[in-house]
């Protein structure tokens, strides 16, 4: 049976086009002639079948490729190994074909083994470590700074689950009763992201957050004398849902944003005056902080991203 023109038929489902058309590139580079078709694995196979190229590759829309190969004896396909850009596949197929059918030239390192370009991140690097200040505005107080610590561990790609911890900065007004009394807040919780813009080569990345905290807001008077100074503790928990955005500098530093929505739930109150006594019943630290209905915060974060 004759031969085909082309040394390769490179097979390609609709979402693999760019790939396609790059591993052309890279094979006339190489001297080896291709043909390019739109097709699904069946017609991949049924070329091969036919004898008339001396390689059939099939591209899978999920940045796969699979590699038939006319004089290997056993007649398997070839995997190549998964890649996130269409480049980086190109790339990893064409230095296989050039292993099978140029076997007279030294193949290079393959870019599995390289480094890694400015903005794509190893994966191997599974574990964050984040910081950095921020701000909240809520229902029942003045804006307060913030600052917030976590990590998380990536266990794929597109998942990260972690911890987290906030705490405010300083004190500002409770809105109940803004000239009297004045609060902080901190937070403990855990975070789950699902980074749902990922673009293989890009700089920028975002990801969804759910979050869960216990929290503790107290709220303090200092005003009078050791008669009327105390403090109120509110414990509660927080149900948190929010969007990050990563900027890339290198592969193991990235500067972030993240804002959340926080809405809190709290479940109890304590309050004591700083002699150890119970504050009366018409205290206005009790009266502020009688209400413990659901409250909503808005808080935001500017973070420092180390990444290993």
């Amino acid at each position: 049976m004759a031969r085909a023109e082309a040394d390769v038929l490179v097979v390609t489902e609709p979402g693999s086009q760019r790939t396609g058309e790059l591993l052309v590139d890279e094979l006339d580079l190489l001297g080896l002639t291709s043909q390019v078709e739109r097709g699904r694995e069946r017609e991949a196979e049924a070329a091969q079948r036919r004898s008339e190229y001396r390689a059939v590759v099939w591209l899978r829309d999920d940045h796969q490729a699979r590699i038939w190969l006319q004089d290997d004896p056993s007649f398997a396909p070839h995997e190549v190994a998964p890649s996130e850009s269409p480049e980086l596949l190109a790339l990893r197929t064409a230095e296989l074909l050039r292993g099978r059918l140029l076997p007279a030239e030294q193949a290079p390192r393959p870019p599995a083994d390289a480094e890694p370009t400015e903005h794509e991140t190893p994966q191997d690097l599974r574990i964050q470590l984040f910081a950095g200040p921020g701000l909240g505005i809520s229902s029942y107080a003045e804006p307060l700074p913030l600052f917030s610590l976590g990590f998380g561990y990536r266990p794929w790609r597109r998942l990260m689950v972690g911890a987290f911890t906030t705490l405010s900065l300083a004190r500002n007004a409770w809105q109940a009763a803004p000239e009297d009394l004045s609060t902080s807040q901190f937070s403990l919780g855990g975070r789950f992201g699902f980074r749902w813009l990922d673009p293989p080569a890009g700089p920028f990345r975002s990801q969804l957050l759910l979050r869960s905290a216990l929290r503790g807001v107290q709220v303090r008077t200092s005003k009078g004398g050791p008669m009327e100074k105390g403090s109120a503790m509110l414990w509660g928990v927080t149900a948190d849902l929010g969007l990050d955005g990563e900027y890339v500098l290198t592969p193991w530093f990235s500067l972030a944003a993240e804002m959340c929505v926080i809405v809190g739930f709290p479940l109890s109150r304590s309050a004591s005056l700083d002699n150890g006594m119970q504050p009366g019943p018409a205290s206005p630290l009790l009266v502020a902080t009688e209400n413990l209905g659901v409250d909503v915060q808005v808080a935001t974060s500017f973070l420092a991203v180390a990444s290993w």
